[in-house]
């Protein structure tokens, strides 16, 4: 009997432990369902505690920045420019925060950007507003990214203020900009070596502002009331206008650099200097780039004093220039870049011939006006100190035939204007290399009696599958290039006969594309004015330049 009960306890105790199993998988599956839908839940709450976090970190940053700024003034009796000046009154507890771009207004007010909290990025998170300087003419700029506004001040180049006045066409000070190394302040002051040892810039671009210009005569007219001739031609007048101005005033034409495509442009940034590789320039190879994602496009610069890159046809100089905006490379660009075209080239001749450009400089006259030649093998950046004739400066001051012992200045010396003379604005603030140094190669190319495409030893295996955007097309002399310096400013399209006297030598259906500027060797045909001719294919005398769009 007493075995018979502990048969049927033990049993029941087994039944009891069946439902209890049964019981405890079950709630075991829920816990696993709630854990799935929870577990997003809370950390969605806590990243979006920690981004909180990082905001009221960079928020109490910008107050211990504000202090500092009133501490300054207390103690220096002035305003700060700077955060350079300032950064040793900053005092904050807790977080460590540091912001890479870090502007300073004249009104005390200031801009953060690309701040990290503890080492750590807070991305989107942006404190103040980024202000532009705009100029009497309402010349205002918007820096694409990638670029950092400079300007040359004290015999240094240095990190400006948007709102400061960094540019001033009116003085022939044009706008420049700089593409950093990664490991390089962005603060205000902070100091840009474009050559030597202490390089620390991939690329320079200069702005050139949206206008409508206008040609008076054959040569222009001279600003006392004479008429221009070949040798000296006279002023082209120019208009700075916004992008919403579409219709040209009276005898005046816009000029058509200012619309890519469909879209039309507040201006144009343009490579400062001729077109450089950090590793292909020195040993004359090829890029190799085949379409618009070239790694060996990450090592392009826009320097001076550093060899041009050459030996490239067309084909590898676009598909080069175009990796440049692709968002894999150093250059951070996600605008459009592109080899410089002929109504772009035009754009900056004319800027120069007018006003706000070397021919209104008055540290230069007569012959002096013209663009002085980069007489150096191949060099960016260099300057005979002399415009296109057929001697040149020697190193006792005087003039030589051979071009062998002729001087070569560097974009920055000053002394006679001998460098600086080289640019398009007779300033340290212009374009170099347009005349002389290498042929700048810019993508313009015959049509034949079909109007088909004559592509040449250009390499390209088709231009119709590129936006039309990217190059200008061309049947006869004179038709279709209104802008470009092309029949504008030269007489016939047959040798020598542009402005300064400069070559101007026309496309044909054998050598169909072409080169602006002329080389080294050449002598009085040389200038800002001059184009010949090419069959697009690598020449170890034609390097080419970066122009730089809003996308």
């Amino acid at each position: 009997m007493i075995k018979n009960l502990l048969n049927k306890v033990k049993k029941i105790n087994q039944t009891m432990l069946g439902f209890t199993l049964i019981e405890l998988l079950a709630v075991i599956v829920i816990l696993a369902i709630i854990t799935l839908i929870a577990t997003p839940i809370i950390l969605g709450i806590i990243n979006n505690t920690k981004e909180q976090s990082n905001k009221r970190s960079i928020e109490m940053y910008a107050k211990a920045v504000e202090n500092a700024i009133t501490e300054y003034q207390l103690k220096v009796n002035d305003k700060p420019t700077s955060f350079q000046q300032i950064e040793n009154y900053i005092k904050l507890n807790g977080s460590d925060v540091k912001c890479k771009t870090s502007i300073l207004y004249e009104d005390g007010t200031f801009y953060l950007n690309k701040c990290e909290v503890n080492n750590v990025l807070v991305e989107g998170y942006i404190y103040g507003n980024l202000k532009t300087y705009v100029d009497e003419f309402g010349v205002s700029i918007n820096v694409p990214t990638g670029l950092t506004p400079v300007i040359y001040k004290n015999g240094n180049w240095e990190i400006v203020s948007h709102k400061s006045k960094w540019f001033d066409y009116n003085n022939q000070e044009w706008a420049n900009a700089v593409i950093l190394n990664e490991d390089v302040s962005k603060d205000v002051g902070t100091k840009i070596y474009p050559s030597g040892d202490k390089t620390n810039i991939k690329a320079m671009f200069v702005y050139v502002p949206r206008y409508e210009y206008k040609i008076e005569g054959e040569y222009g007219m001279h600003t006392d009331g004479t008429v221009g001739t070949q040798a000296l031609p006279g002023e082209i007048k120019v208009n700075f206008i916004p992008k919403s101005q579409t219709n040209a005033s009276n005898d005046y034409i816009i000029h058509p650099a200012f619309k890519f495509g469909d879209k039309q442009l507040e201006g144009i940034w343009v490579g400062k200097f001729e077109v450089s590789h950090s590793e292909q320039s020195k040993s004359g190879t090829p890029l190799g780039c085949i379409d618009e994602n070239c790694e060996k496009a990450d090592d392009l610069r826009i320097l001076p004093n550093v060899k041009s890159l050459r030996n490239n046809n067309m084909s590898n100089f676009f598909y080069g220039i175009r990796s440049m905006s692709r968002k894999e490379n150093g250059f951070g660009i996600v605008d459009d870049t592109h080899i410089i075209k002929n109504s772009e080239w035009g754009a900056i001749a004319y800027l120069s011939q007018s006003k706000y450009g070397k021919y209104g400089n008055s540290n230069y006259t007569g012959a002096n006006k013209e663009i002085y030649q980069n007489k150096s093998k191949y060099i960016t950046g260099m300057s005979n100190g002399t415009p296109s004739v057929d001697t040149f400066r020697n190193s006792e001051g005087g003039q030589t035939a051979d071009i062998s012992t002729s001087v070569q200045c560097s974009y920055d010396a000053t002394v006679d204007n001998c460098g600086i003379g080289a640019s398009t604005t007779g300033n340290i603030t212009g374009i170099y290399d347009m005349s002389g140094g290498s042929f700048d190669r810019s993508m313009g190319i015959k049509l034949d009696d079909n109007l088909n495409l004559i592509l040449g030893s250009s390499e390209f295996g088709d231009l119709i599958s590129i936006e039309q955007k990217y190059y200008e097309t061309y049947t006869t002399y004179g038709i279709n290039d209104i802008g470009q310096s092309l029949s504008e400013t030269s007489v016939s399209g047959s040798s020598n006969t542009s402005w300064y006297n400069d070559d101007s030598r026309f496309i044909t259906r054998t050598q169909t594309w072409f080169n602006r500027g002329g080389y080294y060797k050449d002598e009085i045909v040389v200038g800002v004015f001059n184009y010949s001719l090419c069959v697009g294919g690598s020449s170890s005398q034609a390097s080419t330049r970066v122009v730089l769009v809003e996308d």
